[in-house]
């Protein structure tokens, strides 16, 4: 140990305090859903494979859907950038209330469904 570590123990030893508060901290599991992403961490992490027993073929599998879900992401992101580039493209408000309606509670509802997603990768 280092001097200075020993100087510290030492105060702290000759500290003799008995007003010590000590927390109480909740152990959470991890738990990860049937997602894709999720597989396909199953599929990869080696201590993972060596619990569940998990084939050849499923890592395969895992891995592979993992691809194709950030290939087809990958595509959608670069479409809408090619269309908003565009020099014809731009931003309007809507017309009516009800086009106004329709796209607030469409985005509400793509907020709800990718809230879970959000919070699995987080």
């Amino acid at each position: 140990m280092s001097g200075g570590l020993k100087g510290a123990l030492a105060k702290l030893k000759d500290d003799k305090k008995d007003d010590v508060t000590i927390e109480k901290v909740d152990v959470k599991q991890l738990s990860l859903s049937n997602d894709t992403y999720a597989m396909a961490f199953k599929g990869m992490h080696r201590e993972t494979i060596k619990k569940l027993g998990v084939s050849e073929k499923i890592r395969e599998d895992a891995y592979y859907s993992a691809v194709m879900v950030f290939v087809i992401q990958l595509l959608m992101v670069l479409f809408v950038i090619s269309v908003i580039m565009d020099p014809t493209f731009h931003i309007c408000f809507p017309n009516n209330v009800y086009s106004l309606g329709a796209r607030f509670i469409c985005t509400i509802l793509m907020h709800l469904i990718v809230e879970f997603d959000i919070r699995q990768g987080i």
